[in-house]
């Protein structure tokens, strides 16, 4: 059943790529919305549908397929706009719902439209998976780059102290002094909130 849903979203996807956008008068506006009303309507029933034989499941306590085939909420029924408008705003992070990752073979073998629909959102999964690679790196270099600084900070206040050391300044040392102090122990803290950080990541890897 999540094959026929899957269908259905990816065709309304795909409509409103082909047709709604192309669309340049009232006319043909207005039968594009009659063929985007009318997958609706095939996918309401195919929820309806859905979640009938789910709750017989749940009847005959098939709890391994409970898990597989899980409820379907009202927002993963939403069609995706990527096909649509792959440029479109607030879509940087916008991942499918459930059913999209059930390993269905040959649910794409006869229907152009969802071999689409695939090859949009497969790349954009590459793409937002190459991002998050480089999030962690960058995180894990602006760590250490947060360290050396604040450990920088604390070597420029203790050669300002030395001098006011070297011309007796004494308030100028004390200030100095406490500066390079808490420079020091914000780095150490930097450091070791960062050591734990890291140390949990590799646990959950």
């Amino acid at each position: 059943m999540p094959v026929t849903v899957r269908v259905n979203l990816a065709d309304k996807a795909v409509l409103f790529r082909t047709t709604i956008r192309s669309a340049k008068s009232q006319a043909r506006s207005t039968r594009a919305w009659a063929r985007v009303h009318s997958v609706d309507r095939v996918l309401n029933l195919n929820t309806q549908i859905y979640a009938k034989c789910r709750k017989q499941l749940i009847n005959l306590g098939a709890d391994d397929l409970l898990m597989k085939y899980r409820r379907l909420e009202k927002a993963d029924l939403k069609a995706t706009t990527v096909v649509a408008d792959p440029n479109a705003r607030s879509q940087r992070n916008s991942t499918l719902a459930w059913f999209w990752s059930i390993d269905i073979e040959g649910d794409s073998t006869s229907n152009d439209w969802m071999n689409e629909f695939y090859r949009v959102h497969w790349l954009r999964t590459l793409a937002l998976c190459n991002r998050w690679e480089e999030e962690l790196l960058l995180v894990g270099r602006e760590m250490t780059w947060t360290v050396a600084f604040l450990m920088h900070k604390s070597q420029e206040w203790v050669c300002r102290m030395q001098e006011a050391d070297a011309k007796e300044i004494i308030g100028h040392r004390c200030y100095a002094a406490r500066q390079a102090q808490m420079y020091l122990q914000l780095s150490q803290h930097a450091e070791d909130s960062f050591d734990r950080t890291k140390g949990v990541a590799e646990v959950a890897e």
